[in-house]
């Protein structure tokens, strides 16, 4: 992936965990808590400047009741599948 579509995944990444821990009304510091992480991972999450690992977008999935559905485009010289 180039690096843009890399920095557009994670902002969307951020947007759709920011929105959902809002609505929950759960405060970064609570949302860190819950995962394990301090509150300033959970700020770079959601501002796009943190690439999370798979362990911890299932933590935060099941901390917030969400599902992270993530898209990989395919590179021009793929073929399709």
């Amino acid at each position: 992936m180039k690096n843009g579509m890399i920095d557009a995944a994670l902002i969307a990444i951020g947007e759709r965990l920011r929105d959902a821990r809002e609505h929950r009304g759960i405060s970064q510091h609570e949302l860190g808590r819950r995962v394990g992480c301090a509150r300033s991972t959970v700020s770079n999450l959601e501002a796009g400047r943190f690439a999370p690992s798979v362990r911890m977008l299932l933590a935060i999935s099941e901390a917030l009741n969400i599902t992270f559905i993530i898209e990989v485009p395919a590179r021009e010289n793929d073929a399709p599948a």
